[in-house]
């Protein structure tokens, strides 16, 4: 063959397979497109929600207020792309507003996928220097397996970035094989423009054209600089150099475990992914990727590091290598990594096609010059059995957006106020569509949350009900993650309609069938600390909401875990306050649960000499807390009584500056409320009737005075007790009535004094006095002994009672009882 005929030839193989690519291409478009739009009845709609959150940042870019998710909010990063949002502007622009904009959208999708193909037709050429007939076909069979691909299609038609990302992964790929520095450096840019992860392209590109020219500087220099292009206005738009998406979707933010947890998480995943990708199939996925072009796509780049240690270069195989091992670690940072039919790993998949093209192109000579297109057309055949199942998946999470999302943003639009905000979930279509201010729960969109979501049920509604966007209403599930406990305390208050869809089989754009809109309860319940009997004059000075994820910004707050426990690192709870226990007393709030401390920074205290710090907890086990982090300055006790809030007095010097509180066990920390004053100085008694010793710290309390009174209904002991405050341990009083001294008593009552809430560890310096009360109903005539003592409630142990004589007991007999 001439020249002339070698190079009519190409052109005309080339030609078919464009021909190939755009039948192909234009076959499946027409499949997906039409079964949307049959199944939404009306304009396009995309499968997924998410969707929509570009679609809505896009709206606004278009209307010149980029990066503010609801007009007169504060800028938001929930875009995770930095490129996608101006190109879907764009369109909005050119007027594919409302759910035209899914048209743009497709046009995008449609465009990456075509070039995309063809790249992948092209990458495999650049195997061998003069491609034969049949590795002509073996590439046209691996782009042809490509474009028919279910999850690339679908990928395509989603109305994400994710073809966007895959074109420019493969670009990059394309123009480094050519050795156009110009070209892979700018690709490498776009692909860190497009998404995060496209930082390791960009990274590796630099890298491998550094290798290759040290001195050429200014392509890897581009790459590189494009990194800090999104970090960058994030920072000066929101505040934050990381997004808002992967605030609330990486495993790394994920503060209520252990970091090593976390690395075991992401090595889970990791693992997963290659695991998945290497058999091709996946439990929701189904098969969706031939084996056979993963396993030589592997071949490719196991070549690519023996090319590039013979030669002491960096070729492309390798190249492409480094970016599906350091992608897919990526990727496995992820929550999500598995979400939407594997969307993230979309472009990995992508890169296998022509990695496995370079393998066969590279076997397929002499003898063995068919098992190229024999193997890719293997390959075609796997591909086209995910054609129709993910055209399945297509219009069935169409349907679920039409008939569940869309149905709900169209009747909030058409029932709630115009003003109201809403607070949501799924927070794409509800804005888009149902053009109402949203308060996204989750943290993508509503700037300073997502760290609230990712904490559990306590700092979702504590940050929730602090927050300026409170929402008026909700449109959201009431039974995923946490929010069963915020509709278990009435937050979702009153239901106003219900929109439930049966959902198909493999569904992604929902997370359950039911969503609910209804409005929002707002308690205003705060009930200040009780300071009866606490001696001096406090001024209230602040309140430190624990959960308020913005409060504990302001007030430097960090917690930590010394052990591990099942559930959410926060819980909502609404309980009555152990002092009070009629129904104007319950209180909503969220509770952390800590096993290790936490630490914050006290406000000025000004003129005064101390803090009198009180903290509200629920009292949901024991728990010993110990004041200060560099020494003990004093210890304190959660009494065990579940379902209630009690608080706990702290006195601290107005020197104190921060404070910290430790634990060996577990508590539930609410709020703190921090008084200024001064703390008179306690003279002791001169005279005690007894001390009551501890059993485990030889603390001492005082018993200062006692008096019996009876009436024909009941024994009441009044006893003034004195504690100079140093006390560590747990106590209850225990008041008995006998029939003899030595049998077990007739009536008795155990109690943790002040209302059955303070511990001998929570008293402050100074006097109390209390009235214990016993029943005498039912009791025959006669003579009966009563004995007051206390003991530790966690042990049984009785504290050793030193009367003024000396003389040692395990109880103190206060009087006696005549019944006539």
């Amino acid at each position: 063959m001439t020249n002339r005929e070698g190079t009519r030839f190409r052109w005309s193989a080339d030609i078919v397979a464009w021909l190939i690519l755009c039948v192909s291409l234009g076959g499946v478009s027409v499949l997906y497109l039409s079964l949307g739009l049959v199944t939404s009845e009306s304009a396009l709609i995309m499968p997924l929600d998410d969707t929509y959150i570009h679609f809505q940042y896009a709206r606004q870019m278009a209307q010149g207020d980029p990066y503010v998710y609801n007009p007169g909010d504060e800028p938001s990063s929930g875009a995770t792309s930095f490129l996608y949002t101006p190109l879907l502007a764009i369109g909005y622009w050119l007027g594919f507003d409302g759910l035209r904009l899914g048209y743009w959208a497709a046009v995008i999708g449609a465009v990456c996928f075509l070039l995309s193909g063809w790249l992948i037709y092209r990458l495999a050429l650049r195997a061998v220097a003069a491609p034969y007939r049949t590795q002509r076909v073996t590439a046209t069979l691996l782009m042809l397996a490509f474009v028919i691909s279910g999850p690339m299609i679908w990928a395509a038609y989603s109305g994400m970035e994710t073809l966007l990302m895959v074109l420019a992964t493969l670009l990059a790929l394309y123009a480094y094989s050519k050795d156009d520095r110009r070209g892979a450096g700018l690709a490498a840019a776009g692909a860190a423009l497009v998404r995060p992860e496209g930082a390791v392209i960009a990274i590796t590109m630099a890298f491998a054209l550094l290798w290759r020219s040290p001195r050429r500087l200014l392509w890897p220099g581009v790459a590189l600089a494009t990194i800090a292009v999104q970090p960058l206005v994030n920072l000066m738009v929101t505040g934050s150099l990381s997004a808002s998406g992967n605030q609330a979707k990486s495993h790394l933010y994920n503060v209520t475990i252990p970091f090593t947890e976390r690395l075991e998480q992401i090595w889970d995943s990791w693992w997963r992914l290659w695991r998945e990708l290497l058999s091709g199939s996946a439990p929701v996925d189904g098969h969706y990727i031939p084996v056979v072009v993963v396993m030589l796509g592997l071949v490719a780049v196991g070549f690519g590091i023996y090319d590039s240690w013979r030669r002491r270069d960096v070729v492309p195989a390798l190249l492409a290598g480094s970016w599906l091992l350091l992608i897919s670690i990526g990727i496995a940072t992820l929550e999500t990594a598995f979400w939407h039919f594997k969307r993230y790993q979309i472009p990995l998949m992508a890169l296998m096609f022509p990695l496995g093209g370079w393998t066969l192109l590279r076997l397929s000579v002499g003898w063995w010059r068919w098992l190229g297109p024999g193997l890719a057309a293997g390959a075609l055949i796997v591909s086209a059995g995910t054609t129709l199942e993910y055209a399945r998946r297509y219009r069935d999470n169409v349907y679920v957006v039409q008939n569940q999302q869309i149905a709900m943003a169209r009747w909030v639009a058409a029932n709630l106020p115009a003003e109201a905000r809403i607070g949501v979930h799924d927070v794409g279509v509800m804005r888009y569509v149902g053009n109402r201010a949203t308060y996204d729960l989750v943290g993508l969109t509503t700037d300073k949350v997502a760290t609230a979501w990712r904490q559990g049920s306590g700092t979702i509604y504590d940050t929730m009900y602090h927050h300026e966007h409170r929402p008026d209403y909700f449109a959201i599930y009431h039974d995923i993650q946490s929010l069963p406990l915020l509709a278990a305390v009435g937050v979702f208050g009153e239901e106003l309609q219900r929109f439930t869809v049966q959902l198909p089989e493999n569904t992604v754009a929902s997370a359950t069938g039911t969503q609910i809109v209804s409005r929002a309860f707002w308690p205003d319940d705060a009930i200040e600390p009780v300071l009866e009997g606490i001696p001096g004059t406090w001024t209230l000075h602040e309140v430190f909401d624990v959960g308020d994820i913005a409060a504990e910004d302001r007030y430097g707050y960090h917690w930590w875990q010394d052990g591990l426990f099942d559930g959410f690192a926060t819980i909502v709870r609404r309980l009555p306050l152990a002092t009070c226990m009629a129904d104007e007393c319950l209180m909503t709030d969220g509770q952390r649960r800590i096993t290790g401390g936490e630490e914050w920074t006290l406000p000025d205290a000004g003129d005064a000499d101390y803090y009198l710090v009180v903290l509200r907890a629920h009292a949901e086990s024991p728990a010993y807390l110990f004041l200060g982090c560099d020494a003990i300055r004093s210890t304190k006790v959660v009494p065990q009584r579940p379902g209630l809030w009690v608080e706990i007095p702290f006195l601290l010097p107005a020197e104190a500056g921060r404070f910290c509180l430790k634990t060996d066990q577990i508590y539930h920390p609410a709020t703190y409320t921090v008084y200024t004053g001064d703390y008179p100085a306690i003279e002791p008694p001169e005279a005690v009737i007894a001390r009551l010793v501890d059993p485990v710290a030889a603390g001492r309390i005082s018993l200062v005075d006692v008096s019996t009174a009876m009436t024909d209904a009941e024994v009441a002991v009044s006893v003034q007790w004195f504690s100079q405050g140093d006390l560590t341990q747990d106590g209850k009083v225990f008041l008995h009535l006998y029939d003899h001294p030595d049998e077990p008593p007739l009536r008795q009552i155990d109690v943790w004094p002040q209302d059955d809430t303070l511990p001998p560890a929570n008293w402050l310096p100074g006097y109390m006095t209390e009235v214990y009360r016993l029943s005498l109903d039912g009791l025959p005539p006669g003579t009966y002994p009563v004995a007051l003592g206390m003991f530790e409630p966690n042990t049984g142990k009785r504290y050793t009672v030193v009367r003024g004589d000396g003389r040692q007991t395990d109880r103190l007999f206060v009087g006696e009882v005549q019944i006539d």
